[in-house]
């Protein structure tokens, strides 16, 4: 779902959490919630609660969605390279 809630470049793994967080630090949290999760929830009848455990271990969360990187790991990929803004 979220991938098509946004503009992604594929193979982000193992920046994922990094590359969300240089793409999302500006929504509200409702939005992000919505795309993140709420979306998905909404369509197919999954239960948040449930999944709870689940989010929290593998986030990212909405926390560190908001605030930005500040820096890129050393062995950074394209995807994330690609993700911060340029001036």
């Amino acid at each position: 779902m979220l991938g098509s809630d946004h503009q992604h470049d594929e193979g982000t793994w193992p920046f994922t959490r990094e590359l969300s967080v240089n793409c999302f630090t500006t929504p509200t949290r409702t939005s992000y919630n919505n795309f993140s999760q709420g979306n998905a929830a909404r369509l197919y009848d999954f239960s948040l609660e449930d999944l709870a455990p689940l989010a929290a271990e593998f986030g990212p969360i909405v926390a560190e969605l908001h605030q930005p990187l500040a820096a890129l790991p050393d062995d950074a990929n394209e995807a994330l390279l690609k993700s911060v803004p340029r001036a």
